[in-house]
């Protein structure tokens, strides 16, 4: 990128914008200089000067944050720009030159959008696509060309079903559409194979469908705060599933079909309604972390030494009166918190694993440490 370009760029960007910081537009500059990005957020713009279309290598530009309310022509003179991120500017509306962009990658989030344009779905090689936080009802019939669209978010959009279009994106790899009371899935919806991120949280669903299972490269699902209290038997079968996130729900027993997933490394079961925890023999055997916080568990169940790649675990604010001996003993166990829970009392001799460096217990239970494990301890955290 040529630097007497991006010297011009920066003078007229802070001449036109009093309130912008001018360190952090130059240190915006040098960035881009280096890697053809240029990112100012939160930077107080209210415009975008002529002179950006000098910056003819920009392949990046995240303007998200700001006080823009339009886009300017001049960025359609960029030959190389792929990005376009306007996120939380109050755009009033979109230009109609976007098409003429080589644009990949376009994110429109909480811009005060009511309409989309016909151009969007004319910008020819488009892989994501961002316009949470807006509240759109429909969409230009120009959406359905929009085949080659890897990535989709509609958070808190007010849709109250999935848009027809996206059926005929197939290689779509994430989706996020959250905060949408109530919205209908249609059974198309269960056909993206080629689907990694699936994120459906605070949508009020009381089910999944067991069609879920043809999911099978997906690697993280976030279903949390809906009103879920079953998962299907289909779930067992995501056998990719690194990550579940089910915060939120109302599971009064933990869904024993999440045992069996063989490279889950990460689970949130948090503000459910759990009496009991229990590991089946072989289950979470590669679990990683596990988030129980804010249930109502009384007793954890089964064998603990099948999770032998656990590294933290949070109990915290349960019923618990008494832990399984071996917990702190895993030999990768590094953090786990077991305060807020009232009627808990800590063994005396209770055994710990050489990992475990960091412990959140409440104050009463301090005496219950020894001191061989006090003196391991990094981290002791009283409640």
């Amino acid at each position: 990128m040529d630097p007497h370009a991006m010297r011009v760029f920066s003078t007229a960007l802070i001449r036109e914008n009093p309130f912008v910081n001018e360190d952090k537009v130059q240190a915006a500059c040098i960035q881009a200089l280096r890697t053809g990005s240029f990112v100012l957020q939160n930077g107080s713009l209210t415009t975008l000067p002529a002179e950006i279309k000098l910056l003819t290598d920009l392949q990046h530009l995240d303007l998200s944050w700001n006080i823009l309310t339009t886009i300017p022509l001049e960025l359609c003179d960029l030959p190389l720009l792929e990005s376009l991120d306007f996120s939380n500017n109050p755009l009033t509306a979109l230009p109609d030159w976007l098409a003429r962009n080589q644009l990949r990658h376009l994110k429109l989030g909480f811009t005060w959008l009511t309409t989309l344009p016909e151009t969007i779905g004319h910008i020819p090689r488009l892989l994501t696509l961002d316009i949470s936080g807006n509240k759109i009802s429909e969409f230009p019939p120009s959406f359905h060309s929009l085949t080659s669209l890897e990535s989709f978010a509609a958070d808190n959009t007010g849709l109250i079903a999935i848009p027809s279009w996206l059926e005929q994106c197939y290689q779509l790899r994430t989706i996020s559409i959250c905060s949408l009371k109530n919205i209908e899935i249609p059974p198309w919806f269960w056909d993206f194979r080629n689907l990694e991120i699936l994120q459906m949280l605070g949508n009020h669903m009381e089910s999944i469908s067991n069609d879920i299972h043809k999911l099978t490269k997906l690697r993280y699902i976030n279903l949390n705060s809906n009103g879920l209290y079953t998962l299907p038997e289909a779930f067992s079968q995501l056998i990719n599933l690194q990550k579940i996130s089910l915060g939120f729900n109302i599971f009064e027993t933990f869904p024993t079909t999440i045992n069996t997933i063989p490279h889950l490394r990460d689970l949130d079961l948090s503000g459910n309604n759990l009496v009991n925890f229990s590991v089946e023999e072989r289950g979470l055997k590669n679990i990683y972390g596990l988030n129980l916080q804010r249930n109502k568990i009384q007793r954890i169940l089964g064998d603990m030494k099948n999770m032998q790649n656990i590294c933290w675990i949070d109990l915290n604010q349960n019923n618990l009166g008494e832990l399984p001996f071996d917990i702190m003993s895993l030999p990768k166990l590094q953090w786990i918190d077991v305060s807020g829970n009232p009627s808990l009392e800590l063994p005396h001799g209770l055994s710990y694993g050489p990992e475990l460096h960091s412990l959140t217990i409440d104050k009463r239970l301090e005496k219950s440490i020894s001191p061989d494990l006090r003196h391991q301890l990094q981290s002791l955290v009283l409640m």
